[in-house]
């Protein structure tokens, strides 16, 4: 399963990111902070890049 999640970067958006990263599900993330969203992909399993 692969999964887009919105606002990624804080709240619920961040939570839900780990989550599904916890159950194993493939995660593709958006987000408004930058630097957040470094951190995301660095914590991710596969590569990332900006767009």
């Amino acid at each position: 399963m692969k999964v887009l999640v919105t606002g990624a970067t804080s709240g619920l958006g961040r939570n839900a990111v780990e989550y599904l990263r916890n159950k194993g599900i493939s995660v593709r993330a958006t987000g408004r902070n930058e630097a957040m969203g470094k951190l995301l992909s660095k914590m991710g399993r596969n590569s990332s890049r900006q767009i």
